[in-house]
């Protein structure tokens, strides 16, 4: 996608400078026929601009999930599998299949949106992914994987609510 918006970002720079050039030339010459191409030119020029912006924000929408600590249950989420989604800030986004489980409750299968930094990344790697998480209690669906919790190789059901201080 960067390379798509910096040749639409390349095309609406010349675009603009040939713009630029031609309405310079009817004002000096003062000729009007040469106005019209100039004004089209400015218009692309505008366009290719917004169409690059466009490319670069549409990756920033990406809905990262997040539950409000207030309204969120302690859970622990084993990550099965990451796959890239896009970027955010320039940081790497992922879409993560989870098995969760809450206290007293079965095991399900849910899905998240994070950012994962390189420890988290290389844990999923290595087949050890097992963190703290919070799930929306009105909405089991919401899970946020706690990042800056990661539990020990085997899975427990013991709630990170609980084992903070």
């Amino acid at each position: 996608m960067y390379i798509g918006a910096a040749i639409a970002g390349l095309f609406a720079v010349i675009a603009a400078i040939a713009s630029f050039v031609l309405v310079r030339e009817a004002i000096q010459m003062r000729d009007k026929s040469l106005a019209v191409p100039g004004g089209c030119l400015t218009t692309m020029a505008l366009g290719m601009v917004a169409f690059a912006v466009l490319l670069f924000n549409v990756e920033g929408d990406l809905d990262i999930t997040s539950v409000d600590e207030a309204d969120g249950v302690g859970c622990v989420a084993d990550v099965l599998s990451r796959e890239e989604a896009g970027t955010v800030n320039r940081r790497s986004v992922y879409h993560l299949r989870l098995t969760v489980q809450m206290p007293g409750k079965s095991r399900y299968s849910a899905e998240s949106t994070s950012e994962l930094g390189v420890d988290a990344k290389a844990r999923i790697d290595a087949g050890d992914a097992h963190y703290a998480c919070l799930v929306d209690r009105d909405d089991p669906g919401e899970v946020q994987v706690l990042w800056d919790r990661p539990i020990g190789a085997a899975t427990s059901s013991a709630s990170p609510k609980a084992s903070r201080n």
